[in-house]
């Protein structure tokens, strides 16, 4: 009787671990994140941890911009690894969560424990994405590197520039002068990488110059870039680290804050008087389409529209703009600014967009 009854609890315990397993998994496909680290702890309070749950919860804090609580786990996940692939899942995330915190040494030296170890084609795929993002491919062997307090330049030719100095000391006033505004505290250095050859950067990285991956402070910019757009994107990105962000509001504060000195509102009515020149059946614009579906128009046209509707967002309240910074989708705006308000600032920003 007592071995039987030992049986059922160990039965029974067996069960509720699998299926708390099978949960996580779940969840982590389905970016719940948190449910993920809940679940994960729940199961190494009851039983020793494994490979599998120590690598899934470092993910999930990963996937959460929590770089520092990701790696005791992801690091416990390596030291429980025992075939090629595991190794290769574990060195990714460590390198992903040393680099976002800037240790760039020891991402480093994961990268190269990565590189030399077969993964699965997903992993493997990510080692190359990260590398072509994060300057460790060999074709950034010959690049100058300088670092400054709030940058580490990166320089695909030095030499095409005419004034290294001035330009590297125009970014850190442009950096000063968007961080002012937001008063933001980012995890490290921005690596703000300058190619002269756009063909090439785009072959490598897949994507058009210049763009900014924010939850790790980089920028890839092409020479001509505006001063202040792509950093913008870094800064307020973490002015709050679980922000949800909206394609129009997050391009309208790149433009907003690109420092390029241009009249916006004359620029956004630019653009849209030429376009209904050019059409058949030429209408006025809604901001509200714009915000709702913010890939249904052309970067042209949607970019100068959204710098303009942010800085007429900012010029009416600067907090509530802040508080729309967190969260920018049109329903977090009807609960900051409440729906009538919202409808009437729409309404007339319309008014003068379309006349």
């Amino acid at each position: 009787m007592k071995k039987l009854y030992f049986f059922f609890i160990f039965t029974l315990c067996f069960f509720s671990s699998f299926s708390q397993r099978i949960e996580m998994e779940t969840a982590f496909e389905n970016s719940r994140y948190h449910r993920v680290i809940i679940l994960g702890n729940q199961i190494l309070e009851e039983q020793q941890g494994d490979y599998d749950i120590f690598l899934l919860i470092g993910k999930a804090h990963n996937a959460l911009n929590e770089f520092e609580e990701a790696l005791p786990y992801l690091i416990k996940a390596n030291e429980y690894a025992e075939i090629e692939w595991q190794y290769a899942a574990a060195y990714v995330e460590i390198m992903e969560a040393y680099y976002a915190i800037d240790n760039k040494e020891k991402a480093m030296r994961y990268y190269n424990k990565g590189i030399h170890v077969r993964g699965t084609k997903e992993v493997q795929r990510k080692f190359q994405k990260l590398s072509m993002l994060f300057g460790y491919n060999p074709m950034y062997n010959d690049w100058i590197s300088v670092k400054t307090e709030h940058f580490s330049f990166h320089f695909e030719d030095i030499l095409s520039i005419d004034d290294v100095d001035n330009y590297i000391e125009e970014r850190i006033e442009a950096f000063l002068t968007i961080n002012e505004f937001y008063e933001a505290t980012l995890p490290k250095r921005i690596d703000f990488f300058v190619w002269k050859s756009k063909g090439v950067a785009q072959k490598k990285l897949k994507k058009f110059l210049g763009f900014t991956n924010p939850k790790y402070c980089i920028s890839h910019n092409k020479m001509s870039q505006t001063l202040g757009h792509e950093i913008a994107h870094s800064i307020s990105y973490w002015y709050y680290k679980n922000n949800t962000r909206n394609r129009f509001i997050n391009e309208g504060i790149g433009v907003y804050f690109d420092l390029s000195g241009n009249n916006r509102m004359d620029a956004a009515k630019g653009v849209l008087q030429y376009k209904r020149r050019i059409s058949v059946n030429p209408v006025d614009f809604d901001i509200e389409t714009f915000w709702l579906n913010p890939d249904k128009y052309p970067e042209s046209i949607m970019y100068p529209v959204a710098g303009a509707f942010v800085e007429y967002l900012i010029k009416f309240d600067k907090k509530k703009f802040l508080k729309l910074s967190k969260d920018q989708t049109f329903k977090n705006a009807e609960s900051i600014y409440g729906r009538w308000q919202l409808e009437r600032l729409i309404l007339n920003f319309n008014k003068k967009l379309n006349s």
